[in-house]
């Protein structure tokens, strides 16, 4: 870190995997990060939304990113993850191929 920069001139990012990109969003949006789980399909939906989760009673969607970008879904493995994001409409659930690390970026 330079001299002339404090820690509040740096935000923090969660940075994943995503059929070998790496993504991030910030910390602050991200409410926890789960394995993979039985979700719910739900009828006419676009083929990028999953279905839903039940977390613990709040019933949350979930979106696959590999399909919501136009990529092919993958096979869910060991690091396969449910990022749940607290987003302007509510929690939100995207699957990603690995979760990575937190980053500082000015």
């Amino acid at each position: 870190m330079s001299a002339n920069l404090s820690s509040s001139d740096f935000t923090r990012y969660l940075t994943f995997n995503l059929d070998g990109q790496i993504y991030a969003t910030p910390v602050g949006t991200v409410l926890e990060i789960n394995q993979i789980m039985d979700i719910t399909p739900v009828p006419k939906v676009p083929v990028f939304v999953k279905g839903v989760i039940n977390l613990r009673g709040q019933v949350v969607p979930v979106i696959d990113l590999r399909l919501k970008f136009g990529g092919v879904a993958a096979t869910a493995t060991k690091q396969t993850s449910i990022i749940v994001i607290d987003g302007t409409n509510g929690l939100l659930g995207v699957i990603v191929d690995a979760v990575q690390s937190v980053i500082e970026l000015e």
